[in-house]
């Protein structure tokens, strides 16, 4: 039983979990390039490049309608998870997480549920469910699929940057001091 769980652990650890050397170069990238931008603003430039890309997910898969759908939704469904993990991991690493630590996994579940985590996690689910259905039904009619499904995945990549920025403006998380970055400007 534990080699099961052991598996699907590294399964999902492979399908969905950035790379953490593509977080900081990307990052990197970004600061090199505004070289002036506070965290927030950082961030903010994150949650945006990230949700574009969900929302182009969205429309690629919802182009063929219901045809491929049984094929495309769990390719949007993997796809979309992953662009939110790293958009999570690189907020954490703009806010000076080492996103090669262990615990990164962990504590981006904690900054998105926050206090509240059932609450959260419940409302995050229920919209969740509510969009994936609605994109479902939307998917039978093939060019409305693609603009809804890029509207609906950007939308919900949006809210999960958000969720997350404001988690870390409230709480002001840290990491242990032994897996801390230098402040950035």
């Amino acid at each position: 039983m534990n080699i099961i769980i052991e598996w699907l652990t590294y399964f999902f650890d492979w399908l969905i979990l950035p790379n953490p050397d593509t977080i900081k170069k990307i990052v990197d990238e970004i600061r090199t390039d505004n070289p002036d931008l506070n965290t927030d603003d950082l961030v903010e430039i994150i949650i945006e490049k990230q949700s574009f890309k969900s929302g182009i997910i969205g429309a690629v898969t919802g182009i063929g309608g219901c045809l491929v759908l049984p094929i495309t939704f769990f390719i949007d469904l993997v796809l979309s998870g992953r662009t939110n993990t790293s958009m999570i991991y690189m907020m954490a690493y703009a806010h000076g997480h080492d996103p090669k630590h262990d615990d990164l996994r962990f504590k981006s579940v904690v900054i998105m549920a926050g206090e509240s985590m059932t609450h959260r996690l419940t409302h995050i689910l229920a919209k969740f469910v509510a969009e994936t259905l609605f994109k479902s039904l939307v998917k039978f009619v093939p060019l409305i699929g693609a603009v809804l499904g890029f509207l609906v995945n950007r939308q919900a990549t949006e809210a999960v940057g958000h969720l997350t920025k404001k988690s870390y403006q409230q709480k002001n998380i840290t990491n242990s001091n032994d897996h801390i970055l230098p402040p950035t400007t």
